[in-house]
């Protein structure tokens, strides 16, 4: 227990502190990204790319397809075809670690999201997410609007 003594003379200190700070429900996001496993979209790379549609995200990640079309709901098709050809296979998406059965990828404005984590493969799915049938997932992390965005406020 430190007494009013103890502080006379002590100095007061800037500290700046670089790097991320993984707490609450991001600290399984940044934990999975050191392990290199699965395809990882950070918020940074987020407000970089300011999508209109968090699909816009995916587009160009290795074994996804974004479908074009109108008419079937789910945007996102993982594939595990050769050669360029692609075959459908189950993608289940969970938001903020919840599985969520019939979502959609765009379904969540790209503003809202703190970042996305992408497994193409059962064999980069985490155990904790997989489920029987499945051979994707999608997990999206949602922002806390009271965090201030990379860059912003810490300048001054």
């Amino acid at each position: 227990e430190l007494g009013v003594g103890a502080l006379v003379g002590a100095q007061e200190l800037d500290v700046e502190v670089e790097g991320t700070i993984a707490i609450g429900k991001l600290h399984g996001f940044h934990s999975r990204m050191e392990n290199g496993d699965g395809v990882f979209i950070t918020r940074e790379d987020i407000l970089d790319r300011d999508p209109s549609r968090p699909s816009d995200l995916l587009r160009g990640v290795p074994g996804i397809r974004i479908n074009p079309s109108t008419f079937e709901r789910q945007s996102v098709i993982p594939s595990r075809g050769q050669q360029g050809q692609f075959q459908r296979c189950d993608l289940l998406y969970f938001l903020d670690g919840l599985e969520v059965p019939g979502f959609d990828v765009d379904d969540i404005p790209a503003r809202d999201l703190a970042g996305i984590e992408i497994y193409r493969s059962l064999s980069e799915i985490p155990p904790q997410f997989r489920r029987r049938g499945i051979c994707a997932a999608i997990l999206l992390w949602t922002r806390d609007p009271s965090v201030p965005d990379p860059g912003i406020g810490s300048r001054g």
